[in-house]
């Protein structure tokens, strides 16, 4: 069966499909670009994109996703990813409304202690980092500053435990709430998730839809500062404000993943329109109209070649939606290897 013939029968099943879901998401389309969803503004289109507001209507979107058979991936902010060139198959979910609200009194959460010094808050998982954030602060609740020098949402957050310097998202959790493709939704105890490095062990397929996590009351003045000096640093040593997913990477133990990269002469390598930054040899930045495979390209030359001279095979920070960075990588790399 050709390419074409394929495509065209998963554009028709998108379709029907798509008419089920739509009788209860009206925020909803088929073959949906993706390029200007994401940071590094990249990639193709989603055979269904769809805005999910509520809860029951999440559950109602996984027992068509179940019963039809086809995958489902879900879209934050874009930031942390690739879209691949081919588009994403299945539905792509973007959690909104009341999916995406920041909750400080309820059956489980509100004050932990008697002098209200600790609290826990509940969070959706389509919330913004920042946002949540600056919702803690105005409630001089601190302990989650580092979130907001991470572009994206708390669920994607927990689910590649993101972080800084300052602290990484398992040191505040406590519960993640867990959709798995059979519809059952579940809370799980951080201890659960086994959360390492830009880890986490969620349930095959699973998507994060609410978290706990515990903060402290603080001075929120002094937090906000800090945030402030914080992006400033950023914007002066990285390519803070272009089109980029942020880290490429993660830093291998006692090195840093872009000091080797730069050591490796990739600093600065170009594949059409994508770069290897000269600011931060660790980002990627699309200069104009680069391809996800351009980036890819780049990505494998640069662990081939940091492989090749220190012994250290770095491991990909970012992720590919509806697909494995990993495979993608080693699909590359197998033919760098074959080349004369």
């Amino acid at each position: 069966m050709s390419d074409a013939v394929v495509l065209a029968q998963r554009r028709a099943r998108a379709l029907a499909v798509h008419r089920r879901i739509s009788e209860f998401v009206p925020d909803s389309d088929v073959q949906m670009s993706l390029r200007r969803r994401n940071t590094l503004r990249v990639g193709g289109s989603a055979d269904i994109f769809c805005v999910v507001k509520t809860e029951e209507h999440l559950l109602r979107l996984g027992e068509i996703v179940e019963d039809e058979g086809i995958p489902v991936s879900v879209l934050g902010l874009g930031s942390n990813l690739i879209i691949p060139d081919e588009g994403v198959e299945g539905v792509v979910i973007r959690l909104s409304d009341d999916l995406a609200q920041v909750k400080f009194d309820g059956e489980d959460c509100g004050s932990l202690t008697p002098d209200g010094s600790e609290w826990c808050v509940e969070i959706g998982g389509g919330a913004v980092n920042a946002h949540v954030v600056r919702s803690l602060l105005e409630r001089d609740l601190v302990g989650a500053e580092f979130l907001a020098l991470v572009p994206g949402t708390m669920g994607a957050a927990v689910a590649m435990n993101a972080g800084t310097k300052w602290g990484e998202t398992s040191q505040l959790l406590l519960a993640a709430k867990v959709l798995t493709p059979d519809g059952v939704e579940r809370w799980m105890d951080v201890d659960a998730l086994a959360m390492k490095y830009r880890r986490c062990t969620l349930p095959a397929k699973g998507l994060v839809t609410a978290v706990r996590l515990r903060v402290h009351k603080g001075d929120a003045a002094d937090a906000t500062e800090r945030i402030r000096a914080e992006k400033a640093f950023r914007e002066r040593t990285q390519p803070y404000k272009l089109a980029t997913f942020g880290s490429v990477f993660r830093n291998p133990p006692g090195d840093y993943a872009g000091r080797l990269v730069e050591a490796a002469g990739m600093k600065g390598a170009r594949r059409g329109g994508a770069v290897i930054s000269n600011l931060h040899a660790n980002w990627i930045v699309n200069e104009g109209n680069a391809l996800a495979d351009e980036v890819l390209a780049l990505m494998a030359e640069s662990r081939r070649r940091v492989y090749k001279q220190f012994g250290i095979w770095l491991v990909p920070e970012v992720k590919l939606l509806g697909g494995s960075i990993s495979q993608a990588l080693d699909a590359i790399e197998s033919t760098l290897k074959a080349r004369p």
